[in-house]
Formats: C-alpha cells, sequence, structure tokens
C-alpha cells in the first residue's frame, strides 16, 4: 500500500503526480464511491426518514453500545411525540441514562449484535418491564 503509482491528470505537462496506492485508493476511489452512494441515499430518503434511521442507529449494541447518544435518542422520542405525554418526554433522557448503565453492566447483553437481539434480551431480562 506504500508503493507509489502515478496519478494521471494531475499535473499538466509532467506525466502525472506520484501518490502512494493507499491515497489512491482512499481520496481518488473510496471518496469517490461514497459520495456518490450519499447522493443516492439523499434522493430515496426524506430528511426526517434520514434522522430516524440516524437516531435508532444510537441503539447498536456493538462494542458495548459505543454508538449510544443520549440526546439523540431523546430527539428520537420528541419525533414520536404522540406516543409519550410531556412527563414522559421529560424523564426519556434520564431513563436512557439507566439503560445504558444497566445493559453495560449486566453481561447478558454482552452478545447482543443488533436491534433485535437487543429487544430479545430486555424481554429475557424484564428489563422491558421498567422502561
Amino acid at each position: 500500500m506504500e508503493d507509489k503509482i502515478t496519478v494521471r491528470g494531475r499535473s499538466r505537462g509532467r506525466g502525472g503526480q506520484l501518490v502512494t496506492y493507499y491515497h489512491h485508493f482512499k481520496y481518488e476511489i473510496f471518496n469517490v464511491v461514497y459520495d456518490q452512494i450519499v447522493v443516492e441515499l439523499s434522493s430515496r430518503f426524506n430528511e426526517r426518514s434520514t434522522q430516524l434511521l440516524r437516531r435508532m442507529a444510537c441503539l447498536d449494541p456493538k462494542n458495548s453500545f459505543a454508538s449510544f447518544d443520549r440526546d439523540q435518542l431523546e430527539e428520537l422520542g420528541k419525533m414520536n411525540a404522540a406516543d409519550f405525554d410531556h412527563y414522559g418526554l421529560m424523564r426519556l433522557k434520564d431513563q436512557f441514562g439507566l439503560f445504558i448503565v444497566d445493559v453495560r453492566s449486566n453481561p447478558e447483553f454482552a452478545n447482543c449484535q443488533d436491534l433485535g437481539d437487543l429487544a430479545i434480551t430486555m424481554v429475557k431480562t424484564e428489563m422491558s418491564k421498567d422502561l
């Protein structure tokens, strides 16, 4: 990956610029493909759907809930305000804080790989009754 290649079209009259394979694949290929995917997804999903998916991703149990974000989950609750009364929305942030402490300290949640596993484990441990 550290070998050098000549990238065409970069410098005029000098036959191209030398860059590493890593640089070429990351900046010349990966980022272009990534940008194309983002444009494609943006054209298929409206802003609300995109926000919903981003906020739900905060519940991903992988790596001991590394992507957990209490503020984003509170916003998820606000997006579904019809499901909560005023008091319920106020308590949501505190409940998410307690939730993350509980699931990170309970070894039964360590093997959860997705939201389905999380839901099943919450029912098995009866945590679903507390929240």
